[in-house]
């Protein structure tokens, strides 16, 4: 959020990543090449996969942040700030930030792109181990550090949570 509050040029590009993942070298620059083909679009390398196992490139309900996005500046509104408030008031929102902002994007009818290149997707990123250790230990979020629900489970309860409040994207994404 501070990133956001702090640039103000909405051609601005922002790249998340998550620190307990090592990088593919040319991931970045096929990120910014995916942007200049398409500025609007938010790009990735993965999503969700909650409710299907897939690893191709296309359209995708939930960015995850994992895997690196880039996101413009731009797509993120005067409104943004007061949603992001009002969902991370619930702790499940609070540590599920990709689909906070995921469902934001979908509000702005903003698609949500996966990216997947030979030189650059998820199989070869967990073929050369770039998931580094620590990443599935005890203390990460995947097993409950934080809010004491593990991914899945903390997941649905942000879904449940957003469309309570009417400001979840509907009925597309079936809740488990």
């Amino acid at each position: 959020m501070p990133t956001i509050l702090r640039i103000l040029d909405p051609e601005t590009w922002i790249l998340t990543v998550d620190d307990d993942v090592r990088h593919l070298p040319n991931a970045i620059e096929n990120l910014e090449a995916a942007a200049i083909a398409d500025p609007n679009v938010a790009y990735g390398y993965s999503d969700y996969a909650l409710w299907r196992k897939k690893e191709s490139a296309g359209k995708v309900d939930f960015l995850a942040g994992y895997g690196g996005c880039l996101y413009r500046r731009g797509f993120f509104a005067e409104d943004f700030l007061p949603y992001f408030n009002k969902a991370i008031s619930r702790t499940s929102c609070l540590f599920q930030d990709d689909i906070v902002i995921s469902n934001y994007l979908y509000l702005k009818d903003i698609p949500r792109q996966r990216l997947a290149l030979p030189n650059c997707n998820i199989k070869l990123m967990k073929s050369r181990g770039c998931m580094l250790e620590h990443a599935g230990g005890a203390d990460a979020l995947s097993h409950g550090a934080g809010s004491g629900m593990r991914t899945k489970e903390r997941s649905l309860d942000a879904i449940n949570f957003l469309r309570k409040n009417k400001f979840f994207y509907g009925s597309r994404v079936s809740v488990r």
